[in-house]
């Protein structure tokens, strides 16, 4: 029954947006009827596609059991000369949205990096929807499943080679750009990718962390200690075959794998998310690729780098620091010196990186700060709770400097959509048609990197 759901599922999450239709009511003006191809169309309010199912022309004209069509035949429009592009099904729905087969010959379930009607909408301005019949009835198992959902983000970035994300802490974007203890952030700002408009998803820290790997803060609102039952980032890597591994600074001070923290407030849970997942903290395999950040070096040197690459530095390495006393350059209160730190292990990372044979087709190292500075005052005792994309109202996680670097465009970029950790996820999701979670499936709220993550698809 499972099987028989899933194909079904597949055929009305792509048909109802199909472009093939042999009646059609017109609401505009039509002009003389002629056999060549029409260039006068006028511009469209709206646009309706039905695509039905496996039904010849003359199965149809002219049968009593089909009164309404044959009554639309004679006061609509009726082409008596079209035809389906190929058999069977599926080739003909990709064809309808995306103007070729682009190699589907069959109805198996298929993912395709290819421009399509999706794309054409949205660049021009267009608001699109498609209505499946019956798609209730195989959403919660797409979502058990961890499968790709029907509401997929827009897929405008090729596949990647590797993705690099370096989470940084607790700094807004005017505290660094601009900084002179902060050279080659500011460096990089001008040389790499710069998205100016990008926001933490809320406050504190670990809801931001949740939210990048999962879609969703999925009702986690604190930095207490959480294990929760959701899809995540790790159940889409592994669902399409891709690698991953977290890299974690001083989590080898730790004595057991879920420990709150461990090595002074070196090394801090709620900067670790993947161990939060119930189905990656059961699962010894997944919790083997939870690693401490000291064997990043190997894995650059061997290169056996996986797919995905997740840095999380310590405390004293992120800019967030932690409660020591003012002779501490770790402490709190030594700001700039954090600041300073924090920029210099983000050189060395980043040089490691890119010198390696992992740093080649169309890998990306995004860099971004989990939310602003705290303040003492405001939301969670943060002064600017700005936000956007689906954050929540009045509790966004404030203005952050986003990083990107792109291993096949050098040129400089700078992005002012706004964005948040959302958009990060929508991407990496994208960049390799993992489906999308939670709030990444909103595509008219989040929107993938595409113009600072190298080559449009």
């Amino acid at each position: 029954m499972r099987g028989t759901i899933g194909r079904r599922c597949r055929y009305w999450a792509i048909g109802a947006s199909a472009a093939v239709v042999g009646l059609a009511v017109l609401a505009g003006p039509a002009g003389t009827a002629r056999a060549d191809h029409r260039t006068d169309l006028k511009n469209f309010q709206h646009v309706f596609v039905i695509m039905m199912e496996n039904t010849g022309f003359a199965s149809l004209i002219g049968n009593p059991n089909a009164p309404w069509i044959n009554q639309a035949a004679q006061q609509h429009g009726l082409a008596t000369s079209y035809f389906g592009v190929t058999h069977p099904s599926q080739p003909n729905y990709i064809a309808a949205t995306s103007g070729s087969t682009n190699g589907v010959t069959t109805d198996n379930d298929v993912t395709i990096n290819v421009p399509n009607i999706v794309d054409q909408l949205e660049a021009h301005g267009k608001t699109w929807k498609a209505y499946m019949q019956s798609f209730a009835l195989c959403a919660s198992a797409l979502v058990l499943a961890g499968s790709t959902s029907a509401a997929q983000p827009r897929n405008d970035v090729k596949n990647f080679q590797h993705v690099f994300v370096i989470m940084m802490e607790n700094t807004g974007y005017d505290a660094l750009i601009g900084n002179p203890n902060a050279p080659w952030i500011n460096q990089a700002a001008q040389k790499y990718g710069l998205a100016t408009n990008y926001f933490g998803v809320t406050h504190p820290s670990q809801p931001n962390y949740i939210a990048a790997t999962s879609g969703s803060t999925n009702g986690v609102t604190s930095d207490i200690d959480v294990t929760i039952n959701v899809p995540n980032i790790v159940d889409q890597l592994e669902a399409h075959g891709k690698t991953w591994k977290a890299y974690m600074q001083s989590y080898a001070l730790c004595t057991t794998p879920l420990q709150h923290a461990c090595g002074n407030q070196l090394y801090e849970r709620k900067h670790n998310p993947f161990v939060s997942y119930q189905d990656v903290q059961s699962n010894p395999a997944r919790m083997a690729n939870v690693v401490d950040l000291s064997r990043l070096s190997a894995d650059l040197a061997g290169n056996t780098v996986p797919d995905f690459v997740w840095i999380s530095p310590d405390q004293c390495h992120d800019m967030h620091g932690r409660a020591a006393t003012p002779a501490d350059p770790c402490d709190f209160s030594q700001v700039q010196s954090l600041i300073a730190t924090g920029d210099a292990f983000l050189q060395s990372t980043v040089s490691a990186i890119m010198s390696s044979r992992a740093w080649t087709g169309n890998s990306v190292i995004v860099i971004t700060w989990d939310e602003s500075d705290f303040t003492g005052s405001g939301f969670q005792g943060f002064g600017d709770d700005s936000g956007c994309c689906d954050s929540p109202a009045g509790q966004g996680g404030g203005h952050v400097v986003t990083l990107t670097i792109s291993q096949s465009n050098h040129s400089p970029t700078t992005s002012n959509v706004a964005y948040n950790h959302y958009s990060v996820l929508a991407t990496i999701e994208g960049g390799w048609n993992l489906g999308c979670l939670a709030f990444t499936c909103d595509t008219a709220n989040v929107q993938p990197m595409s113009d600072l993550v190298g080559p449009r698809g």
